[in-house]
């Protein structure tokens, strides 16, 4: 997390309108692989995490129980901050009977720097995977 904070934290990503940029598509994949480190050590595998125009989303998994996740990326010179947990500008996440379940549970938010804490407890908590049986 140290370094993905320190590269991305405050930053402003450059939008190119309707490509997506460069650096957006370098912060997805710094993203996935912060998730990766952050929660292979607990079991919990990145299935996927995919750019989207300027935004993300994909799944992680463990025990066959999915967690969906989702984030839009800053755009029109607002940074990224890792201490957001807001609607607007936070990470949703949410649990998923499937790889195709885009709707699944209750939705859930919390900020890009609470993310892996939050999928750890997520997973311990039974009752989150109630409202998709």
């Amino acid at each position: 997390m140290k370094s993905f904070m320190k590269n991305w934290h405050g930053r402003s990503i450059q939008d190119d309108g309707c490509y997506m940029s460069k650096e957006a598509s370098s912060f997805v994949i710094a993203f996935r692989n912060m998730l990766k480190r952050e929660l292979s050590k607990d079991g919990i595998n990145v299935i996927r995490i995919t750019p989207n125009h300027y935004d993300l989303s994909g799944f992680v998994e463990k025990d066959g129980k999915y967690v969906y996740i989702a984030y839009s990326i800053p755009r029109y010179g607002e940074i990224v901050d890792f201490g957001s947990g807001r609607f607007c500008s936070g990470v949703l996440y949410r649990s998923a009977s499937s790889l195709r379940d885009f709707a699944g549970g209750c939705n859930h938010f919390c900020s890009i720097y609470e993310l892996p804490d939050m999928i750890r407890k997520f997973y311990d908590n039974e009752r989150n995977w109630a409202d998709i049986a």
